[in-house]
């Protein structure tokens, strides 16, 4: 059916289901709309061409957005100097192969994306409950039922009771 120019859509579409059918593809979006476009007259690798543009492109969006997010981020290992560093190296030797470049990146981004962050709560100091709360209330200043309500301070004292 490739000289189906005034074949209606229903029929190509037939036509490129038995087309997977015989050729044991599965009917995904992109095969389907590969066998459709062949059936329509279109020729073999022209549908398949503009899809791998579409998802380099989508790649290569998707790899400088985590480029933004991460370049300025800093971590234990990887400081903001060193990942620009690093940056310039791998375009530095990657400029002229455009997969060996998208490849290398993505690698880049794995390993900065893989460094915790050096901040206060990596470093233990976050967990630390306030300095108020150590410290034991003032008996004096307080009076005996400050001191009676603290676990730590065993019973209260009780008042003497004398002659009234």
């Amino acid at each position: 059916m490739a000289t189906a120019h005034a074949a209606a859509p229903a029929q190509l579409a037939k036509a490129a289901l038995r087309r997977l059918a015989q050729l044991q593809q599965e009917p995904t979006p992109e095969n389907y709309a590969r066998a459709y476009a062949e059936e329509g007259g279109a020729p073999a690798g022209a549908p398949a061409a503009a899809a791998d543009a579409r998802t380099q492109a989508a790649a290569w969006a998707a790899l400088i957005e985590r480029l933004a997010r991460n370049l300025e981020r800093g971590g234990r290992q990887w400081t903001g100097a060193r990942r620009k560093e690093s940056l310039q190296r791998v375009l530095d030797g990657s400029r002229s192969d455009a997969p060996r470049l998208l490849q290398r990146l993505q690698s880049l981004m794995g390993a900065w994306e893989s460094d915790r962050p050096a901040d206060a709560a990596e470093t233990g100091f976050g967990d630390l409950p306030p300095p108020e709360a150590d410290r034991l209330p003032d008996a004096g200043a307080a009076g005996p039922a400050a001191h009676a309500m603290h676990p730590a301070a065993g019973p209260a004292p009780v008042a003497a009771a004398g002659p009234a």
